[in-house]
């Protein structure tokens, strides 16, 4: 009985433990990655803004086998828009800003999960462009999703780096 009761106390100081933790987490976590593009400008512009170019290069379209794309009535610039079914979910990504061969901003509502934000900056350098890719995972109050921050840069880094490579080959083969 002794141990019982021993056990039932740990457990309740790990799950309090557990939610101070969680909830002195930060609230958001910004993930971006950035690759020096040996092209054009308006190239490397063009193969982010115009949605139907991500075929190119967008690594989750080439991950997700299942995945099927239904374009917007606008395909490029603010307001451009596809939406994807698959197996894994289904969701739109717009984009809700674009300036020419500065930045872009998007939105990529996941219907059933949640709606991220993310941009995109373009920067002329000597010998080409440094294009960044970014997006903010917000948790707000939940401080089990603040664990899942921790996790995120690594996880969803590793597709902006796979995806900028992919970007710098198509962009640098265009020129």
């Amino acid at each position: 009985m002794e141990a019982l009761k021993k056990g039932a106390i740990g457990l309740l100081i790990l799950a309090v433990l557990f939610v101070i933790i969680g909830l002195s987490l930060p609230k958001e976590t910004i993930v971006k990655r950035s690759i020096i593009i040996n092209a054009p400008l308006d190239v490397v512009f063009k193969n982010v803004n115009n949605l139907k170019n991500h075929e190119k290069w967008d690594p989750w379209q080439a991950t997700d086998k299942t995945m099927k794309i239904t374009y917007g009535a606008v395909t490029e610039g603010t307001g451009a828009s596809y939406s994807w079914t698959s197996e894994s979910g289904e969701g739109t990504h717009t984009i809700t800003e674009s300036m020419t061969n500065k930045s872009i901003k998007v939105e990529l509502d996941f219907k059933k999960q949640r709606t991220m934000r993310g941009w995109w900056t373009f920067t002329g350098k000597d010998k080409g462009v440094l294009a960044t890719e970014g997006f903010v995972n917000k948790s707000g109050k939940c401080f089990c999703s603040r664990y899942i921050n921790l996790f995120i840069d690594a996880e969803i880094g590793k597709y902006f780096s796979k995806g900028l490579k992919k970007l710098k080959e198509v962009s640098e083969q265009a020129k």
